[in-house]
């Protein structure tokens, strides 16, 4: 694969992933180190295609999925808006493609809601439900723990308390904990893996081995273009594909949807050549909207490719330091990334240095987005004194103030000299707030502006 260099060489017309040369977050980790070391061979072997089904009908959390005999069974509690109609248990069966093969209802009793742990498929055939189900009662609120058997019929064969799974038994064990930061799925291994467990950090799937803490990355997100979500309920079907699904929006605006993704593996050899662009940083981190936006970027786009390249050890508590050293030693050797997340400590130090390309020549080619797309103050604040726009900040706050009509007049805008003319005028030591005295305005200024004022 080729690769082209976005800094002062090349123009692509990508601007609306420029945007993210901008502050990156504070500490974090990087999946792609642990304790016991990172296998990098299957990830470097493979890469997983991701396809996705919206399932536009299902407005509820899916609680469970299983995986039955070439279907997939998605489980998720429908809710009545009255009070006095207790929730329905919904069990509908999918193939790959998205098919709608089933639907089954289950109602509940008595329970204003319930909250689904476990779906399987027992060996007769019915579903099988370890749920949560809560009632008000007079003493108070009560939680209920059910096993919920259901034939395929919807007839009710079982409903008890529970108090151990139903045909397994054992012990609890001391086990070793798991020295991975920012765990966001946990899943189990199949028969066959060489580790214990499939851990999802929120940028990589990786295999993980216990007892020597070793990593087996299997793909990264991003690569896989599978856009920025709540991701769950990870099965392996019967071709070796991965299904999981992704859900995105907010419960309280009932404003909720949910995909089914499926991801092939492809191995790298066969994929079609394309230009691969670094987005670099110190700590990527779990930026949401920047996420999505590269992955949707990846997937609308065959020719150039986004890759994130983060420089933090996790392993390492004290690793912030040597990050910024491995990001400035890439930059001095030629190996920088194309478009990076830069932090305001070096940022200065790169534009003094003359190490960042204009972005409004990419800016002005781009067929999507224009200068008039941005606060033209914004982008003025940002320039150098040459007029060239180094970097571009994902964010800026505006801070008001609310003042008398005797004091401030019709005034529809205030500089700061207008705001030193009202402060020498005024009778009182606080006028601005009893926090902004002398010392933390001046303070304030030079923790943003400091290097304007050393020559």
């Amino acid at each position: 694969m080729s690769k082209s260099r976005l800094v002062k060489k090349k123009q692509v017309s990508i601007f609306v992933l420029l945007v993210l040369i901008l502050l990156f977050t504070a500490c974090g980790g990087n999946s792609e180190s642990g304790e016991g070391g990172v296998d990098n061979s299957v990830i470097e072997t493979y890469v997983y295609l991701s396809e996705s089904l919206s399932l536009t009908h299902i407005t509820d959390p899916v609680h469970s999925v299983t995986v039955h005999e070439g279907r997939i069974y998605l489980c998720y509690a429908v809710e009545s808006a009255e009070d006095s109609v207790s929730p329905t248990i919904v069990v509908e069966g999918i193939l790959p493609d998205g098919t709608q093969v089933s639907r089954t209802e289950i109602p509940t009793t008595s329970f204003d809601h319930v909250d689904i742990a476990t779906l399987y498929i027992t060996e007769a055939g019915n579903f099988a439900l370890i749920l949560t189900g809560l009632e008000w009662t007079e003493q108070g609120r009560e939680d209920t723990i059910l096993y919920l058997e259901y034939t395929r019929q919807g007839i009710q064969i079982m409903s008890r308390e529970l108090t151990e799974l139903p045909g397994q038994s054992g012990d609890w064990i001391d086990a070793d904990s798991i020295s991975v930061p920012n765990i966001r799925g946990l899943y189990s291994a199949r028969d066959g893996d060489s580790f214990d467990w499939y851990i999802d950090d929120g940028r990589y799937l990786f295999g993980y081995t216990i007892a020597t803490s070793e990593r087996t990355l299997i793909l990264n997100w991003i690569e896989s273009r599978v856009e920025f979500g709540f991701r769950s309920h990870l099965n392996f079907l019967d071709d070796g594909r991965l299904s999981l699904l992704v859900s995105h929006g907010d419960l309280a605006t009932a404003d909720w949807r949910t995909e089914h993704v499926l991801l092939t593996r492809t191995p790298r050899a066969e994929l079609p050549e394309y230009t691969v662009i670094t987005l670099g940083a110190v700590r990527f981190g779990d930026w949401g909207t920047e996420r999505a936006a590269i992955a949707a970027f990846n997937r609308e786009n065959r020719d150039y490719q986004i890759q994130v390249v983060e420089y933090l050890d996790s392993s390492d508590p004290y690793g912030w330091y040597p990050a910024q050293q491995r990001f400035l030693i890439d930059l001095m050797t030629g190996n920088a990334p194309d478009i990076i997340f830069i932090s305001q400590d070096i940022r200065d130090t790169l534009i003094r240095q003359g190490l960042l390309a204009d972005l409004y020549p990419f800016l002005d080619a781009d067929p999507t987005l224009s200068r008039a797309d941005f606060f033209p103050n914004v982008l003025g604040a940002l320039e150098t004194p040459d007029g060239s726009l180094p970097t571009i900040d994902n964010a800026f706050v505006v801070e008001t103030m609310i003042g008398m009509a005797d004091a401030v007049g019709d005034m529809q805008s205030w500089t700061f000299a207008d705001m030193l003319a009202l402060v020498e005028q005024a009778d009182t030591q606080f006028l601005l707030g009893e926090w902004t005295t002398a010392e933390r305005s001046l303070d304030l200024v030079l923790q943003f502006s400091g290097d304007n004022c050393i020559n």
